[in-house]
């Protein structure tokens, strides 16, 4: 059975402590625990590198898109405030569960007010949200990811042979936090065989046919390697033959924990580790045509998709708002709720020319891989510049939240 632990949080002076701890069982049946100490320090936006330059480009659209789903909540557990610290008598996510009431007041604020200048935005944000930096024995780390593009059809033939997925109607995601509330945000994940709930099919069994003729293939395309990676992303727009255009976005996933294909690979010794990239990566698969399908049958992690009602905007992401590039960040949705604001400030290869990326994010989406408090992964649009530029994003930074004042 899954246990959660209660998160406490301690005193410490002019910092908050967050003690992260929880088991997440993934439908295979393996459990892995996570410790994770976790300081909010408040700081101020003169602290900031970058707050100063920052344009506030679609900073209040993109915050608006997740305004729309962010609801009050049942207060669970008292926040307390005393010198600028908050201490939290139980619960991680209870935190921001008694915020998110906080954070709606802010977003009928927003809707209600003329926020169309850089200054009208920049001092919004300071009048309503307090910084704190996320610290704790790590840097910051954050990757990017991109809606690729790419060519299918609606039937399958010739070279459209590889099959985007819908979600499978037995395939079953209980919540334990609905009777356990220590086990908040916890899910598990299978199907029902002889009345017993068994993990899903893996990807390697699902590759061998374990989901062929039930009527689920929504989209069929011309690679594995393009399915593979848009796995990974989550979302991608299809160039039908008569190039009109779909979006597909995430629907579910089969509850198998992500394994990272290039790891293996440093771990065969086919890239060295300073080499991994997206395009390294599918560089290799592309010149070892006859072991692609063993190597990426080794993360048994699988996506399902649905079709998109438009291709115009953004896709959606997980918080179901449609993504901003630049401004959307998944981050891993165990540890913060949706919606809230956050600075980020790393140094970043993009287009083969050294930059610094400091701006205004948001957390609209999570992922696979996106696991632990200092985790980002940030979103950098659709197409090919997006999908090189975020072939090159694997950087250490400062990450910093903005909670709404209360």
């Amino acid at each position: 059975m899954l246990k959660g632990r209660t998160t406490r949080l301690c005193n410490f002076k002019h910092s908050i402590i967050l003690l992260l701890s929880f088991i997440i069982s993934s439908c295979s049946g393996n459990f892995f625990d996570t410790d994770s100490k976790v300081v909010l320090k408040p700081t101020n936006y003169s602290q900031i590198l970058g707050w100063e330059n920052e344009n506030f480009l679609n900073s209040i659209e993109a915050f608006a898109e997740s305004c729309a789903f962010v609801r009050k909540k049942e207060l669970r557990t008292e926040i307390k405030k005393s010198n600028g610290k908050i201490i939290l008598d139980k619960g991680d996510k209870l935190l921001f569960d008694s915020l998110d009431n906080h954070l709606f007041d802010v977003c009928l604020l927003a809707s209600s007010k003329q926020l169309n200048t850089k200054h009208e935005r920049k001092t919004f944000f300071e009048d309503y949200f307090q910084p704190y930096l996320v610290i704790n024995n790590n840097s910051a780390h954050f990757t990017g990811y991109y809606e690729p593009i790419l060519n299918g059809s609606l039937t399958q033939y010739r070279e459209f042979q590889y099959p985007i997925y819908g979600l499978p109607e037995d395939l079953i995601s209980v919540d334990l936090g609905l009777s356990n509330s220590d086990s908040k945000n916890q899910k598990l994940v299978g199907r029902l065989q002889e009345g017993k709930v068994v993990p899903y099919f893996t990807r390697s069994e699902i590759e061998d046919g374990a989901l062929a003729n039930r009527g689920l293939e929504i989209i069929w395309l011309d690679s594995p390697i393009d399915l593979f990676f848009l796995h990974i992303q989550g979302s991608g727009r299809i160039i039908l033959e008569d190039n009109k255009e779909m979006r597909v976005s995430f629907a579910g996933k089969n509850g198998h924990k992500y394994f990272p294909i290039g790891a293996e690979l440093v771990r065969m010794g086919e890239i060295e580790k300073e080499n991994i990239s997206l395009q390294s990566i599918t560089r290799w698969l592309k010149n070892h045509p006859k072991k692609v399908r063993k190597i990426l049958n080794k993360n048994p992690s699988y996506i399902f998709f649905r079709i998109q009602d438009s291709v115009l905007g953004g896709p959606k992401g997980a918080q179901g708002s449609a993504l901003f590039p630049r401004r959307s960040v998944a981050i891993d949705s165990n540890i913060f709720n949706y919606g809230y604001p956050f600075w980020i400030s790393i140094n970043h290869r993009g287009n083969r020319r050294e930059k610094i990326l400091e701006t205004l994010v948001f957390g609209q989406d999570t992922g696979s891989a996106i696991k632990g408090p200092l985790r980002i992964d940030v979103f950098l649009g659709s197409g090919r510049e997006a999908k090189i530029e975020a072939g090159t994003m694997n950087n250490l930074g400062q990450l910093f939240i903005l909670l709404p004042r209360f």
